[in-house]
């Protein structure tokens, strides 16, 4: 239902103070202000998470240096002045990376709930994600028109998107979806433009060890599942892309002293 926000369980149109994220929800107890119903924890922790993730793209990404808010973050005064536009350290493109990495970041959190919730892929909405990561991946290139310089730089997002795809893909097509469902490769898409190689494979590599542990738990802890019981992909696939994002880095570097010795 498109429109203003409403009750789930009376349908009242709630006022504008009632649509302030955490505060509204702790201030009236969780319950709604008209019918006094119970308001689900997903509304509180889908706000908590994207004001973090917000927060993290900010603070701890590549952006960090860009609007050298490490420094600056004893102060409030000088953060202020770091985030107006006219400030030294901003141009037009990094306003514009900043905000397509927010807009993903937001899509990825919608695309999870609802896989979780319903078991499907919003397709549109990853095509949509897709498309600015393309985006982004363009405002990133700072070479010139030499071949090899193109080459080195877009093909590790291409085999990033293509090559993960094609094997969930393939899981889908010869299990006619008993195994994985299409939107799955379609998110996979979406992960290597945004990520690139390697962190793709730390993505991947979270998302199914975290995702195998959280299957035998729901079968042999909370007996809530069977072994051929389904479970949505897409919300690990989202956690990987998380844990590839913001650590996928470090945990590269790591593994590369630790078992190549370099």
């Amino acid at each position: 239902m498109a429109g203003r926000s409403f009750c789930p369980h009376c349908k009242h149109q709630l006022a504008w103070y009632d649509l302030f994220p955490l505060l509204s929800f702790a201030f009236l107890g969780g319950k709604c202000r008209y019918c006094k119903k119970k308001i689900s924890w997903q509304y509180p922790l889908i706000e908590l998470v994207t004001g973090l993730t917000f927060s993290a793209v900010l603070f701890f990404s590549p952006f960090a240096v860009f609007l050298n808010l490490n420094q600056q973050i004893g102060n409030p005064t000088n953060v202020l002045r770091l985030l107006m536009p006219t400030n030294s350290y901003f141009s037009f493109m990094n306003w514009v990376s900043i905000l397509i990495t927010l807009i993903i970041f937001s899509i990825l959190i919608l695309v999870a709930l609802h896989d979780a919730k319903t078991g499907y892929i919003l397709s549109i909405y990853v095509f949509v994600a897709a498309f600015l990561a393309l985006v982004l991946i363009f405002l990133g290139y700072q070479g010139g028109l030499d071949a090899t310089m193109i080459t080195s730089y877009f093909f590790p997002f291409i085999w990033s998107a293509i090559v993960p795809a094609s094997i969930l893909f393939s899981l889908y097509f010869f299990s006619k979806g008993k195994w994985m469902g299409a939107g799955d490769s379609e998110l996979a898409v979406l992960m290597g433009l945004f990520l690139g190689f390697p962190l793709i494979l730390v993505s991947f590599y979270t998302a199914f060890i975290v995702g195998s542990i959280w299957s035998l738990i729901l079968v042999y802890v909370a007996k809530k599942a069977k072994m051929k019981s389904a479970v949505p992909l897409g919300p690990f696939l989202v956690l990987g892309v998380y844990v590839a994002y913001f650590l996928g880095p470090l945990l590269v570097d790591f593994y590369v002293k630790m078992f190549l010795g370099a």
